[in-house]
């Protein structure tokens, strides 16, 4: 999916698409959640290069999301809810639409 796509797309076509290697990841930090994405690679018998950057990929399109807290220099991740990763997308584009209408006000 280009990234027009995924601002165009409802989190069941998000999930649809997210193919089979993130998807396991999702459900694995559902399982096993909040952690590191070391001890995720861990629970899953995976490699930490190949999880890693699935985290990030699910984290750019909201499935994951840092809990906040830290074990040492790595943050500790959690999987959201369809229904929590739709709603802080809503919040996001409204912030952005209000920030850029606040830019316009101003100009």
């Amino acid at each position: 999916m280009k990234p027009i796509d995924f601002s165009r797309a409802t989190f069941a076509d998000i999930v649809h698409e997210l193919g089979a290697l993130r998807l396991a990841v999702w459900h694995a930090l559902q399982a096993y959640g909040p952690c590191t994405t070391a001890e995720l690679a861990a629970c899953m018998d995976m490699d930490l290069l190949t999880v890693r950057p699935r985290v990030t990929e699910l984290m750019s399109v909201g499935l994951v999301v840092l809990s906040g807290d830290h074990r040492g220099r790595e943050g500790v991740y959690r999987a959201t809810t369809l229904d929590e990763a739709a709603r802080r997308q809503s919040e996001q584009w409204i912030n952005a639409q209000e920030t850029q209408l606040d830019l316009r006000i101003r100009a």
